[in-house]
C-alpha cells in the first residue's frame, strides 16, 4: 500500500507478528501484536511502516452490513468519528478482552 486510499468498511487488523504504522484520517497509529484494531476505512488510511517482519490478518465489513448488527453505540459513534479501537490488552491467544464504551 504505497498511496492512501479509503473504503466504505469497517476494517478490523489483526497483528499475529510484528507491528504496523499506518496514517489513519491524518493522524499517525502504531497498531501493536496480539490485539485487534477497527477502523473506519472511509477516511483515508495508509501503512507507512512495519517491523523487519509482520504477520497480520485483516477483514472489511460494509458499514450497511455492520450497522444491522446492533454494535454498541459507542464503538460505533468512536470509529465513525474516526478513531482506532482496539481491544483493551494484548492477548496472546486472540481473545478480545474488550472493545469501545455502551
Amino acid at each position: 500500500m504505497s498511496l492512501p486510499h479509503s473504503h466504505p468498511d469497517i476494517e478490523v487488523n489483526f497483528i499475529r507478528e510484528g507491528n504496523v504504522t499506518y496514517i489513519h484520517g491524518g493522524a499517525q497509529v502504531r497498531l501493536e501484536c496480539g490485539r485487534f484494531h477497527a477502523f473506519w476505512a472511509g477516511l483515508p488510511h495508509v501503512m507507512i511502516a512495519h517491523s523487519e517482519t509482520v504477520r497480520l490478518n485483516w477483514l472489511t465489513i460494509p458499514l450497511a452490513e455492520a450497522m444491522r448488527w446492533e454494535l454498541p453505540a459507542g464503538f460505533l459513534r468512536d470509529l465513525l468519528l474516526g478513531g482506532m479501537v482496539c481491544d483493551a490488552a494484548p492477548s496472546p491467544t486472540g481473545n478480545v478482552t474488550g472493545t469501545g464504551s455502551d
